[in-house]
Protein backbone atom coordinates (compact mmCIF):
# COMPACT_ATOMS: atom_id res chain seq x y z
CA UNK A 1 0.00 0.00 0.00
CA UNK A 2 2.24 2.75 0.94
CA UNK A 3 4.28 1.53 -2.43
CA UNK A 4 1.40 2.41 -4.28
CA UNK A 5 0.73 5.77 -2.37
CA UNK A 6 4.86 6.28 -3.59
CA UNK A 7 4.15 5.87 -7.31
CA UNK A 8 1.07 7.59 -6.96
CA UNK A 9 2.67 10.21 -5.58
CA UNK A 10 5.60 9.87 -8.07
CA UNK A 11 3.26 10.20 -10.81
CA UNK A 12 1.05 13.02 -10.43
CA UNK A 13 4.78 15.31 -9.40
CA UNK A 14 5.13 13.88 -12.86
CA UNK A 15 2.47 15.24 -14.55
CA UNK A 16 2.62 17.97 -11.94
CA UNK A 17 5.75 18.91 -13.74
CA UNK A 18 4.60 18.45 -17.48
CA UNK A 19 1.85 20.63 -17.16
CA UNK A 20 4.08 23.88 -16.17
CA UNK A 21 3.18 27.11 -18.51
CA UNK A 22 5.42 27.28 -21.07
CA UNK A 23 8.62 29.22 -21.38
CA UNK A 24 10.30 31.39 -23.98
CA UNK A 25 13.35 29.45 -22.96
CA UNK A 26 11.68 26.51 -23.80
CA UNK A 27 10.39 27.44 -27.07
CA UNK A 28 14.11 28.92 -27.92
CA UNK A 29 15.47 25.28 -26.93
CA UNK A 30 13.21 23.54 -28.72
CA UNK A 31 13.77 25.13 -32.07
CA UNK A 32 17.59 24.49 -31.17
CA UNK A 33 16.87 20.67 -30.55
CA UNK A 34 15.04 20.65 -33.47
CA UNK A 35 18.05 21.88 -36.07
CA UNK A 36 20.19 19.40 -34.31
CA UNK A 37 21.00 15.99 -36.39
CA UNK A 38 18.56 13.12 -34.90
CA UNK A 39 20.45 9.31 -35.61
CA UNK A 40 18.95 5.98 -35.18
CA UNK A 41 20.54 4.42 -32.58
CA UNK A 42 20.30 1.03 -31.46
CA UNK A 43 21.07 -0.43 -27.57
CA UNK A 44 23.58 -2.63 -26.63
CA UNK A 45 22.50 -5.98 -26.13
CA UNK A 46 20.39 -6.65 -22.74
CA UNK A 47 23.00 -9.48 -21.54
CA UNK A 48 26.17 -6.64 -22.04
CA UNK A 49 23.79 -4.40 -20.10
CA UNK A 50 23.17 -7.17 -17.16
CA UNK A 51 27.02 -7.98 -16.98
CA UNK A 52 27.74 -4.16 -16.70
CA UNK A 53 25.31 -4.22 -13.80
CA UNK A 54 23.55 -0.76 -15.84
CA UNK A 55 20.56 0.43 -14.62
CA UNK A 56 17.07 2.03 -16.22
CA UNK A 57 16.73 5.48 -15.61
CA UNK A 58 20.45 6.03 -15.16
CA UNK A 59 21.76 6.89 -18.48
CA UNK A 60 24.41 9.80 -17.92
CA UNK A 61 25.71 7.21 -15.46
CA UNK A 62 25.78 4.29 -17.15
CA UNK A 63 26.96 5.57 -20.74
CA UNK A 64 29.77 7.20 -18.34
CA UNK A 65 30.80 4.07 -16.49
CA UNK A 66 30.55 1.75 -20.09
CA UNK A 67 33.14 4.40 -21.58
CA UNK A 68 35.25 3.99 -18.16
CA UNK A 69 35.22 0.08 -18.34
CA UNK A 70 36.01 -0.10 -22.49
CA UNK A 71 39.06 -2.00 -22.12
CA UNK A 72 40.02 -0.39 -25.77
CA UNK A 73 39.48 3.64 -24.36
CA UNK A 74 37.85 4.09 -27.60
CA UNK A 75 33.88 4.89 -26.10
CA UNK A 76 32.99 8.12 -24.60
CA UNK A 77 29.83 9.26 -23.41
CA UNK A 78 27.35 12.04 -25.66
CA UNK A 79 25.23 13.64 -24.39
CA UNK A 80 21.84 15.27 -26.18
CA UNK A 81 17.87 14.83 -26.64
CA UNK A 82 16.05 11.72 -26.99
CA UNK A 83 12.92 11.98 -28.95
CA UNK A 84 9.94 10.42 -27.53
CA UNK A 85 6.13 10.93 -28.71
CA UNK A 86 5.98 14.77 -27.98
CA UNK A 87 8.85 15.53 -25.97
CA UNK A 88 12.40 15.71 -25.94
CA UNK A 89 14.56 13.74 -23.16
CA UNK A 90 17.92 15.11 -21.85
CA UNK A 91 19.67 11.42 -22.73
CA UNK A 92 22.93 10.27 -22.82
CA UNK A 93 24.65 7.57 -24.98
CA UNK A 94 28.08 6.07 -25.74
CA UNK A 95 30.34 6.59 -29.16
CA UNK A 96 32.42 3.46 -29.97
CA UNK A 97 33.87 2.70 -33.07
CA UNK A 98 31.82 5.45 -34.88
CA UNK A 99 28.66 4.62 -33.59
CA UNK A 100 26.25 5.86 -31.11
CA UNK A 101 24.59 3.35 -29.14
CA UNK A 102 22.19 3.13 -26.18
CA UNK A 103 23.53 1.30 -22.92
CA UNK A 104 20.33 2.16 -21.05
CA UNK A 105 18.01 -0.95 -20.00
CA UNK A 106 14.58 0.94 -21.44
CA UNK A 107 11.23 -0.46 -23.14
CA UNK A 108 11.31 2.01 -25.57
CA UNK A 109 11.23 1.06 -29.59
CA UNK A 110 14.33 0.96 -30.92
CA UNK A 111 15.90 2.26 -32.70
CA UNK A 112 15.87 5.27 -30.91
CA UNK A 113 16.01 8.73 -32.77
CA UNK A 114 19.17 10.61 -30.75
CA UNK A 115 20.72 14.12 -31.48
CA UNK A 116 24.02 14.82 -29.94
CA UNK A 117 23.85 18.47 -28.68
CA UNK A 118 27.67 19.89 -28.78
CA UNK A 119 26.36 22.74 -26.68
CA UNK A 120 26.13 20.33 -23.24
CA UNK A 121 29.15 19.85 -21.11
CA UNK A 122 29.01 17.87 -17.86
CA UNK A 123 31.04 20.16 -15.18
CA UNK A 124 32.86 18.85 -11.12
CA UNK A 125 30.71 20.56 -8.69
CA UNK A 126 31.16 19.01 -4.99
CA UNK A 127 32.16 16.06 -6.07
CA UNK A 128 29.39 15.80 -8.90
CA UNK A 129 28.98 15.77 -12.37
CA UNK A 130 26.38 18.89 -13.56
CA UNK A 131 24.85 19.22 -16.79
CA UNK A 132 24.98 22.98 -18.40
CA UNK A 133 24.28 24.06 -21.45
CA UNK A 134 25.69 27.45 -22.26
CA UNK A 135 25.82 28.02 -18.53
CA UNK A 136 22.13 27.27 -17.27
CA UNK A 137 21.06 23.73 -15.97
CA UNK A 138 20.02 21.52 -18.79
CA UNK A 139 16.23 20.35 -18.21
CA UNK A 140 15.47 16.66 -18.03
CA UNK A 141 12.27 17.17 -20.38
CA UNK A 142 11.56 19.62 -23.37
CA UNK A 143 7.67 19.87 -24.40
CA UNK A 144 7.83 19.97 -28.44
CA UNK A 145 3.96 21.18 -28.63
CA UNK A 146 3.83 22.42 -24.88
CA UNK A 147 0.05 23.29 -24.96
CA UNK A 148 -1.07 20.00 -26.25
CA UNK A 149 1.51 18.14 -23.32
CA UNK A 150 -0.09 20.64 -20.71
CA UNK A 151 -3.51 19.35 -21.72
CA UNK A 152 -2.88 15.61 -21.69
CA UNK A 153 -0.91 15.83 -18.59
CA UNK A 154 -4.01 18.14 -16.57
CA UNK A 155 -6.72 15.47 -17.88
CA UNK A 156 -4.25 12.26 -17.05
CA UNK A 157 -4.15 13.66 -13.57
CA UNK A 158 -7.83 14.61 -13.20
CA UNK A 159 -8.50 10.89 -13.77
CA UNK A 160 -6.27 9.86 -11.22
CA UNK A 161 -7.30 12.49 -8.56
CA UNK A 162 -11.28 10.98 -9.95
CA UNK A 163 -9.88 7.90 -9.28
CA UNK A 164 -8.59 5.51 -12.03
CA UNK A 165 -6.42 2.62 -10.80
CA UNK A 166 -3.52 3.20 -12.87
CA UNK A 167 -2.72 6.07 -15.26
CA UNK A 168 0.79 6.05 -17.97
CA UNK A 169 1.70 10.08 -17.42
CA UNK A 170 3.27 8.94 -21.20
CA UNK A 171 -0.27 8.91 -22.08
CA UNK A 172 0.38 12.90 -21.89
CA UNK A 173 2.75 12.86 -24.77
CA UNK A 174 3.14 10.08 -26.36
CA UNK A 175 0.49 10.04 -29.76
Amino acid sequence: MAQDARNLSSVLLELEQLAMPETPEEQLLVEEILALRFYDVSSVPDAEMAAQRMQPQQCHNNAAAFAARDPSGQSRPVAGWLRRGGLFLFHSVVLSQSRLRCVTPHDHALPLAFAPDPEIEWLDVDDRKIARRRGSAVPYVVRVDPQAIIARARKAKQALLDGSEYVDPAAAWID
